[in-house]
């Protein structure tokens, strides 16, 4: 997917219908969504959803929407366990005027699952310093939304592996071999195979 795609600010607003028309668009498969980093802070997919849902004043239906957006990127084979790289300058950065609170994570050698568990955890301390600080931002609902959010990381399962688009000559081509009446035009048909290394020959 290039960088100009629109699908990393799709993916941001986390609305399912636009994304999921982008995607198919742009032919994006199952490799695109477990290897891709953002083109300017390379962030992997998932890590942007995370601080759309960790966010002040999160509504019901967004967080339904981030959801819905989240699944369908993983079923399409976003990886929750992808690590972002030491060069990722994306970060979960939440700051609210005239409060004290602040909570601040780096993507960096980050998940999203990672991620969202360590935003989860700064979330709970600030909530905990509010006890001392009642005039700071109430994160209840910012960490049940996030709750909710890790729960899809852990739950949903993705493709077991990559498909392999293969050409519809190539496969009728094999089926007239393979259900060929004549044994001998049958036997003829050889596979190939790497040769096995020799630490793995059974010695007994």
């Amino acid at each position: 997917m290039h960088s100009h795609s629109p699908i990393w600010t799709l993916i941001e607003e986390a609305d399912p219908l636009p994304l999921q028309a982008a995607a198919s668009a742009g032919s994006s498969d199952v490799h695109f969504w477990s290897h891709a980093l953002h083109p300017v802070t390379q962030s992997t997919p998932l890590q942007l959803i995370v601080p759309r849902v960790a966010q002040y004043g999160v509504a019901v239906p967004s967080l339904n929407d981030f959801l819905v957006t989240t699944r369908w990127m993983i079923e399409r084979g976003a990886d929750p366990h992808a690590v972002a790289p030491a060069t990722c300058t994306g970060a979960v950065s939440l700051r609210f005027q005239a409060k004290e609170s602040v909570v601040e994570v780096s993507h960096a050698h980050m998940s999203a699952l990672t991620l969202a568990v360590a935003v989860l955890r700064s979330e709970m301390r600030e909530s905990q310093l509010n006890r001392i600080r009642p005039q700071d931002y109430d994160w209840t609902q910012a960490m049940e939304a996030l709750t909710k959010l890790i729960e899809v990381f852990c739950t949903v399962t993705r493709p077991v592996a990559e498909r392999l688009f293969v050409d519809s000559s190539v496969v009728k081509m094999w089926e007239r071999y393979l259900c060929h009446p004549s044994p001998s035009v049958r036997a003829g048909i050889s596979f190939a195979f790497p040769p096995m290394p020799q630490s793995q020959w059974n010695s007994s």
